[in-house]
Protein backbone atom coordinates (compact mmCIF):
# COMPACT_ATOMS: atom_id res chain seq x y z
CA UNK A 1 0.00 0.00 0.00
CA UNK A 2 1.47 3.37 -1.08
CA UNK A 3 1.65 6.12 1.53
CA UNK A 4 0.35 9.50 0.33
CA UNK A 5 2.02 12.68 1.56
CA UNK A 6 -0.24 15.42 2.83
CA UNK A 7 -1.10 17.99 0.23
CA UNK A 8 0.37 20.75 2.40
CA UNK A 9 3.82 18.99 2.80
CA UNK A 10 6.81 21.27 1.91
CA UNK A 11 9.45 19.31 -0.04
CA UNK A 12 11.92 22.24 -0.32
CA UNK A 13 15.17 22.49 1.71
CA UNK A 14 15.06 24.04 5.17
CA UNK A 15 15.33 27.83 5.01
CA UNK A 16 18.79 27.76 6.72
CA UNK A 17 20.39 25.17 4.40
CA UNK A 18 21.41 27.66 1.69
CA UNK A 19 23.00 30.05 4.20
CA UNK A 20 24.90 27.18 5.83
CA UNK A 21 26.41 26.08 2.47
CA UNK A 22 27.38 29.65 1.62
CA UNK A 23 29.01 30.13 5.02
CA UNK A 24 31.02 26.92 4.54
CA UNK A 25 32.30 28.14 1.17
CA UNK A 26 33.36 31.45 2.67
CA UNK A 27 35.12 29.68 5.53
CA UNK A 28 36.92 27.38 3.11
CA UNK A 29 38.16 30.37 1.09
CA UNK A 30 39.45 32.05 4.25
CA UNK A 31 41.14 28.82 5.34
CA UNK A 32 42.84 28.41 1.96
CA UNK A 33 43.99 32.03 2.07
CA UNK A 34 45.47 31.61 5.55
CA UNK A 35 47.15 28.40 4.42
CA UNK A 36 48.59 30.14 1.37
CA UNK A 37 49.95 33.00 3.45
CA UNK A 38 51.49 30.56 5.90
CA UNK A 39 53.01 28.57 3.03
CA UNK A 40 54.51 31.72 1.53
CA UNK A 41 55.97 32.66 4.90
CA UNK A 42 57.51 29.20 5.30
CA UNK A 43 58.90 29.35 1.75
CA UNK A 44 60.43 32.78 2.39
CA UNK A 45 62.05 31.50 5.58
CA UNK A 46 63.32 28.43 3.71
CA UNK A 47 64.86 30.57 0.98
CA UNK A 48 66.39 32.85 3.60
CA UNK A 49 68.15 29.86 5.18
CA UNK A 50 69.60 28.64 1.88
CA UNK A 51 66.72 27.58 -0.31
CA UNK A 52 66.23 24.51 -2.43
CA UNK A 53 69.40 24.92 -4.48
CA UNK A 54 71.77 25.24 -1.54
CA UNK A 55 70.05 22.42 0.34
CA UNK A 56 70.35 20.16 -2.71
CA UNK A 57 74.00 21.06 -3.11
CA UNK A 58 74.62 20.20 0.50
CA UNK A 59 72.83 16.89 0.10
CA UNK A 60 74.85 16.05 -3.03
CA UNK A 61 78.06 17.00 -1.24
CA UNK A 62 77.25 14.69 1.66
CA UNK A 63 76.50 11.85 -0.76
CA UNK A 64 79.65 12.28 -2.86
CA UNK A 65 83.06 10.68 -2.47
CA UNK A 66 86.06 12.30 -4.19
CA UNK A 67 88.95 9.85 -4.52
CA UNK A 68 92.47 11.02 -5.37
CA UNK A 69 94.84 8.11 -5.96
CA UNK A 70 98.42 9.45 -5.67
CA UNK A 71 99.90 7.60 -8.65
CA UNK A 72 101.13 8.83 -12.06
CA UNK A 73 98.49 9.58 -14.67
CA UNK A 74 97.90 6.30 -16.59
CA UNK A 75 99.36 6.82 -20.07
CA UNK A 76 100.26 3.16 -20.68
CA UNK A 77 98.31 2.82 -23.94
CA UNK A 78 98.43 6.37 -25.34
CA UNK A 79 101.28 6.01 -27.88
CA UNK A 80 99.79 2.85 -29.40
CA UNK A 81 97.12 1.89 -31.85
CA UNK A 82 95.22 -1.36 -31.42
CA UNK A 83 97.44 -4.00 -29.78
CA UNK A 84 95.60 -6.53 -27.62
CA UNK A 85 98.83 -8.01 -26.26
CA UNK A 86 99.87 -4.75 -24.60
CA UNK A 87 97.48 -5.21 -21.68
CA UNK A 88 99.13 -8.50 -20.75
CA UNK A 89 102.62 -7.06 -21.25
CA UNK A 90 102.00 -4.09 -18.96
CA UNK A 91 100.23 -6.29 -16.42
CA UNK A 92 103.28 -8.55 -16.19
CA UNK A 93 105.88 -5.77 -16.37
CA UNK A 94 104.28 -3.62 -13.65
CA UNK A 95 102.96 -6.51 -11.58
CA UNK A 96 99.37 -5.36 -11.57
CA UNK A 97 97.39 -7.08 -8.79
CA UNK A 98 94.87 -9.78 -9.54
CA UNK A 99 91.45 -8.21 -10.07
CA UNK A 100 89.98 -10.38 -7.28
CA UNK A 101 92.45 -8.86 -4.80
CA UNK A 102 91.63 -5.20 -5.53
CA UNK A 103 89.94 -3.23 -2.74
CA UNK A 104 86.56 -1.57 -3.34
CA UNK A 105 86.75 2.19 -3.64
CA UNK A 106 83.66 2.26 -1.37
CA UNK A 107 81.14 -0.18 0.03
CA UNK A 108 78.38 2.43 0.18
CA UNK A 109 76.21 1.90 -2.90
CA UNK A 110 74.41 5.22 -2.40
CA UNK A 111 77.50 7.40 -2.88
CA UNK A 112 78.46 9.23 -6.06
CA UNK A 113 82.17 8.57 -6.65
CA UNK A 114 84.70 10.64 -8.62
CA UNK A 115 88.19 9.20 -9.18
CA UNK A 116 91.34 10.92 -10.37
CA UNK A 117 95.11 10.40 -10.16
CA UNK A 118 98.00 12.87 -10.29
CA UNK A 119 97.82 15.28 -13.22
CA UNK A 120 99.85 14.48 -16.35
CA UNK A 121 103.48 15.58 -16.15
CA UNK A 122 105.18 17.72 -18.81
CA UNK A 123 106.70 14.59 -20.34
CA UNK A 124 103.31 12.90 -20.42
CA UNK A 125 101.76 15.99 -21.99
CA UNK A 126 104.38 15.81 -24.76
CA UNK A 127 103.46 12.19 -25.28
CA UNK A 128 99.79 13.07 -25.42
CA UNK A 129 100.13 16.13 -27.64
CA UNK A 130 98.21 19.45 -27.57
CA UNK A 131 94.95 19.35 -25.65
CA UNK A 132 95.87 15.87 -24.35
CA UNK A 133 95.20 14.43 -27.79
CA UNK A 134 96.98 11.17 -28.53
CA UNK A 135 99.93 11.46 -30.93
CA UNK A 136 98.50 8.68 -33.08
CA UNK A 137 95.55 11.00 -33.77
CA UNK A 138 97.72 14.01 -34.57
CA UNK A 139 99.59 12.01 -37.22
CA UNK A 140 96.42 11.72 -39.29
CA UNK A 141 95.92 13.90 -42.37
CA UNK A 142 93.42 16.44 -41.10
CA UNK A 143 91.84 18.58 -43.80
CA UNK A 144 90.49 21.52 -41.81
CA UNK A 145 92.52 23.49 -39.20
CA UNK A 146 89.41 24.59 -37.28
CA UNK A 147 88.23 21.01 -36.92
CA UNK A 148 91.64 19.89 -35.68
CA UNK A 149 91.52 22.72 -33.14
CA UNK A 150 88.11 21.51 -31.97
CA UNK A 151 89.48 18.01 -31.43
CA UNK A 152 92.54 19.29 -29.55
CA UNK A 153 90.69 21.65 -27.21
CA UNK A 154 87.31 20.05 -26.50
CA UNK A 155 86.40 17.16 -24.30
CA UNK A 156 89.27 16.69 -21.83
CA UNK A 157 87.50 15.34 -18.71
CA UNK A 158 88.55 16.15 -15.17
CA UNK A 159 88.09 12.61 -13.85
CA UNK A 160 89.08 9.14 -15.00
CA UNK A 161 85.95 7.48 -13.61
CA UNK A 162 82.65 8.67 -12.15
CA UNK A 163 79.94 6.56 -10.56
CA UNK A 164 76.46 8.00 -10.17
CA UNK A 165 74.23 6.20 -7.68
CA UNK A 166 70.50 5.47 -8.03
CA UNK A 167 70.11 6.90 -11.53
CA UNK A 168 67.12 4.77 -12.53
CA UNK A 169 64.44 2.80 -10.71
CA UNK A 170 63.77 -0.88 -10.09
CA UNK A 171 60.75 -0.54 -12.36
CA UNK A 172 62.99 0.51 -15.25
CA UNK A 173 65.36 -2.37 -14.47
CA UNK A 174 62.45 -4.82 -14.61
CA UNK A 175 61.32 -3.39 -17.97
CA UNK A 176 64.79 -3.81 -19.46
CA UNK A 177 65.08 -7.39 -18.24
CA UNK A 178 61.63 -8.27 -19.59
CA UNK A 179 62.36 -6.71 -22.99
CA UNK A 180 65.74 -8.45 -23.18
CA UNK A 181 64.13 -11.85 -22.65
CA UNK A 182 61.46 -10.90 -25.19
CA UNK A 183 64.23 -10.11 -27.70
CA UNK A 184 65.85 -13.48 -27.05
CA UNK A 185 62.47 -15.15 -27.57
CA UNK A 186 62.13 -13.25 -30.86
CA UNK A 187 65.27 -15.03 -32.08
CA UNK A 188 67.91 -12.29 -32.09
CA UNK A 189 71.23 -13.42 -33.55
CA UNK A 190 74.54 -12.52 -31.89
CA UNK A 191 77.76 -11.70 -33.68
CA UNK A 192 81.09 -13.35 -32.93
CA UNK A 193 82.25 -13.44 -29.31
CA UNK A 194 85.16 -11.09 -28.59
CA UNK A 195 87.36 -13.60 -26.79
CA UNK A 196 89.93 -10.95 -25.84
CA UNK A 197 87.43 -9.55 -23.31
CA UNK A 198 84.74 -12.12 -22.57
CA UNK A 199 83.56 -15.70 -22.89
CA UNK A 200 79.99 -14.69 -23.80
CA UNK A 201 78.69 -12.75 -26.83
CA UNK A 202 77.27 -9.23 -26.89
CA UNK A 203 74.87 -7.36 -29.15
CA UNK A 204 76.15 -4.03 -30.49
CA UNK A 205 73.10 -1.88 -31.15
CA UNK A 206 72.31 1.48 -32.78
CA UNK A 207 74.99 3.38 -34.76
CA UNK A 208 78.76 3.44 -35.21
CA UNK A 209 81.44 4.33 -37.73
CA UNK A 210 83.53 1.21 -37.26
CA UNK A 211 85.21 0.10 -40.52
CA UNK A 212 83.04 2.50 -42.50
CA UNK A 213 83.52 5.78 -44.34
CA UNK A 214 80.12 7.00 -43.07
CA UNK A 215 78.05 6.38 -39.95
CA UNK A 216 75.98 3.22 -40.25
CA UNK A 217 73.50 1.10 -38.33
CA UNK A 218 75.17 -1.91 -36.72
CA UNK A 219 74.58 -5.35 -38.18
CA UNK A 220 73.21 -6.55 -34.83
CA UNK A 221 70.52 -3.86 -35.02
CA UNK A 222 69.45 -4.97 -38.51
CA UNK A 223 69.23 -8.70 -37.56
CA UNK A 224 69.31 -9.79 -41.19
CA UNK A 225 70.47 -13.30 -40.19
CA UNK A 226 67.54 -13.87 -37.83
CA UNK A 227 64.73 -16.23 -38.78
CA UNK A 228 62.31 -13.30 -38.59
CA UNK A 229 64.45 -10.12 -39.03
CA UNK A 230 61.54 -7.70 -38.62
CA UNK A 231 60.38 -9.23 -35.32
CA UNK A 232 63.94 -9.40 -33.92
CA UNK A 233 64.71 -5.80 -34.93
CA UNK A 234 61.41 -4.57 -33.46
CA UNK A 235 62.15 -6.32 -30.15
CA UNK A 236 65.56 -4.64 -29.96
CA UNK A 237 64.01 -1.26 -30.79
CA UNK A 238 61.64 -1.63 -27.84
CA UNK A 239 64.63 -2.34 -25.58
CA UNK A 240 66.47 0.73 -26.88
CA UNK A 241 63.31 2.79 -26.43
CA UNK A 242 63.27 2.23 -22.66
CA UNK A 243 66.94 3.21 -22.42
CA UNK A 244 66.28 6.31 -24.52
CA UNK A 245 63.21 7.48 -22.58
CA UNK A 246 64.01 6.51 -19.01
CA UNK A 247 67.81 6.50 -18.62
CA UNK A 248 69.39 8.74 -21.27
CA UNK A 249 67.76 12.00 -20.05
CA UNK A 250 69.20 11.50 -16.55
CA UNK A 251 72.60 10.60 -18.02
CA UNK A 252 72.53 13.80 -20.08
CA UNK A 253 71.88 15.94 -17.03
CA UNK A 254 74.70 14.27 -15.11
CA UNK A 255 77.20 14.58 -17.94
CA UNK A 256 76.15 18.17 -18.60
CA UNK A 257 77.15 18.94 -15.04
CA UNK A 258 80.35 16.89 -14.90
CA UNK A 259 81.63 16.64 -18.49
CA UNK A 260 80.34 19.72 -20.27
CA UNK A 261 83.61 19.98 -22.24
CA UNK A 262 82.48 17.18 -24.58
CA UNK A 263 79.12 18.66 -25.55
CA UNK A 264 80.23 20.64 -28.62
CA UNK A 265 81.85 17.62 -30.29
CA UNK A 266 78.83 15.46 -29.32
CA UNK A 267 76.51 17.90 -31.09
CA UNK A 268 78.67 17.84 -34.24
CA UNK A 269 78.65 14.04 -34.34
CA UNK A 270 74.91 13.92 -33.70
CA UNK A 271 74.19 16.42 -36.48
CA UNK A 272 76.27 14.38 -38.92
CA UNK A 273 74.61 11.10 -37.93
CA UNK A 274 71.13 12.55 -38.29
CA UNK A 275 72.06 13.97 -41.70
CA UNK A 276 73.60 10.76 -43.09
CA UNK A 277 71.00 8.36 -41.62
CA UNK A 278 67.90 10.55 -41.86
CA UNK A 279 65.73 8.01 -43.68
CA UNK A 280 66.41 5.00 -41.42
CA UNK A 281 66.14 7.11 -38.25
CA UNK A 282 62.71 8.23 -39.40
CA UNK A 283 61.65 4.59 -39.67
CA UNK A 284 63.43 3.48 -36.47
CA UNK A 285 63.69 6.53 -34.18
CA UNK A 286 64.93 4.53 -31.17
CA UNK A 287 68.27 4.04 -32.94
CA UNK A 288 68.88 7.75 -32.35
CA UNK A 289 69.95 7.85 -28.70
CA UNK A 290 70.22 11.63 -28.46
CA UNK A 291 73.90 12.36 -29.08
CA UNK A 292 75.44 11.59 -25.71
CA UNK A 293 76.59 8.26 -27.17
CA UNK A 294 75.74 6.31 -30.32
CA UNK A 295 76.26 2.59 -29.63
CA UNK A 296 75.10 0.25 -26.86
CA UNK A 297 76.73 -3.13 -26.26
CA UNK A 298 74.34 -5.43 -24.37
CA UNK A 299 75.31 -8.78 -22.89
CA UNK A 300 74.47 -11.14 -20.08
CA UNK A 301 77.34 -11.79 -17.69
CA UNK A 302 80.50 -9.68 -17.70
CA UNK A 303 83.69 -8.86 -19.54
CA UNK A 304 85.84 -10.86 -17.19
CA UNK A 305 89.12 -10.52 -19.15
CA UNK A 306 91.18 -7.36 -18.49
CA UNK A 307 91.18 -5.31 -21.70
CA UNK A 308 91.26 -1.84 -23.23
CA UNK A 309 88.55 -0.61 -25.60
CA UNK A 310 90.89 0.37 -28.43
CA UNK A 311 88.06 1.61 -30.66
CA UNK A 312 86.89 4.20 -28.10
CA UNK A 313 88.11 7.77 -28.06
CA UNK A 314 90.75 8.93 -25.60
CA UNK A 315 88.52 11.47 -23.87
CA UNK A 316 85.11 9.88 -24.31
CA UNK A 317 83.44 8.23 -21.36
CA UNK A 318 81.78 4.88 -21.81
CA UNK A 319 78.62 4.83 -19.70
CA UNK A 320 78.00 1.46 -18.08
CA UNK A 321 74.98 0.22 -16.13
CA UNK A 322 73.59 -3.16 -15.11
CA UNK A 323 70.22 -4.69 -14.35
CA UNK A 324 69.26 -8.00 -12.81
CA UNK A 325 69.72 -9.80 -9.51
CA UNK A 326 73.33 -10.77 -8.85
CA UNK A 327 76.21 -10.75 -6.41
CA UNK A 328 79.38 -8.81 -7.10
CA UNK A 329 79.39 -6.79 -10.31
CA UNK A 330 82.47 -4.74 -9.44
CA UNK A 331 84.34 -3.03 -12.29
CA UNK A 332 88.06 -3.64 -11.71
CA UNK A 333 90.76 -1.11 -12.65
CA UNK A 334 94.18 -2.70 -12.03
CA UNK A 335 96.12 0.42 -13.14
CA UNK A 336 94.48 2.34 -10.31
CA UNK A 337 94.55 -0.54 -7.84
CA UNK A 338 90.82 -0.23 -7.14
CA UNK A 339 87.49 -1.70 -8.11
CA UNK A 340 84.17 0.12 -8.28
CA UNK A 341 80.97 -1.67 -7.22
CA UNK A 342 78.21 -1.16 -9.79
CA UNK A 343 74.84 -2.20 -8.34
CA UNK A 344 71.63 -2.11 -10.40
CA UNK A 345 70.38 1.46 -10.88
CA UNK A 346 73.85 3.08 -10.85
CA UNK A 347 75.81 4.36 -13.86
CA UNK A 348 79.59 4.29 -14.25
CA UNK A 349 81.33 6.76 -16.58
CA UNK A 350 84.73 5.29 -17.48
CA UNK A 351 87.52 6.35 -19.84
CA UNK A 352 87.89 2.93 -21.39
CA UNK A 353 90.61 3.90 -23.91
CA UNK A 354 92.91 4.90 -21.03
CA UNK A 355 92.05 2.36 -18.35
CA UNK A 356 92.32 -1.40 -18.63
CA UNK A 357 89.22 -2.91 -17.01
CA UNK A 358 87.28 -6.09 -16.32
CA UNK A 359 84.28 -7.09 -14.21
CA UNK A 360 83.67 -9.68 -11.52
CA UNK A 361 80.27 -11.29 -11.11
CA UNK A 362 79.22 -13.91 -8.60
CA UNK A 363 75.91 -15.72 -8.49
CA UNK A 364 72.80 -14.43 -10.22
CA UNK A 365 71.84 -12.90 -13.56
CA UNK A 366 73.56 -9.67 -14.66
CA UNK A 367 72.65 -7.85 -17.85
CA UNK A 368 75.15 -5.10 -18.64
CA UNK A 369 74.73 -2.14 -21.00
CA UNK A 370 77.87 -0.34 -22.22
CA UNK A 371 77.09 2.92 -24.00
CA UNK A 372 79.89 4.45 -26.08
CA UNK A 373 80.97 6.46 -29.12
CA UNK A 374 83.59 4.76 -31.27
CA UNK A 375 86.61 6.87 -32.15
CA UNK A 376 86.16 6.59 -35.92
CA UNK A 377 82.75 8.23 -35.69
CA UNK A 378 84.34 11.18 -33.90
CA UNK A 379 87.39 11.40 -36.18
CA UNK A 380 85.32 11.26 -39.35
CA UNK A 381 83.15 14.06 -38.03
CA UNK A 382 86.06 16.29 -37.02
CA UNK A 383 87.94 15.75 -40.28
CA UNK A 384 84.90 15.68 -42.53
CA UNK A 385 82.83 18.11 -44.52
CA UNK A 386 80.74 20.40 -42.28
CA UNK A 387 78.83 21.94 -45.16
CA UNK A 388 75.51 20.42 -44.14
CA UNK A 389 75.59 21.82 -40.58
Amino acid sequence: MTTQLPLHADLSLPPTAGKTGKKKRVDNRKRRKRSSVAQEARQAEYEKKGGVRDRCREKVKNNTLYVHIPIPFPTHFLPFTKDRQLVHKFSAAENWPDIHDLPDVTTNDRLNVFIRTNSPTCEQMKLMGPGQTGQWMLRKDWTHPEQLHALKTDGVPKYLAMRFAEVFSKKTSAKLLSLWHAALAAGVVFGETEVQRSKSPALHLAIWGLSRAEPGVTADSMQLKAVNPAAAAAALDRLLGVVKREIVPVMKRLMHEHNREAERVNKLIHARVRHVLASILEQRPNLDLGGLFFTIAVKAGSSEVVHVDWNDNLHKFALIFCVGSFEGGEVCLPQLGRRIPLPPGSVLALRTRLLAHAAIVGDGYRLVFTCFTDSLLLEQTIAGDFGYL
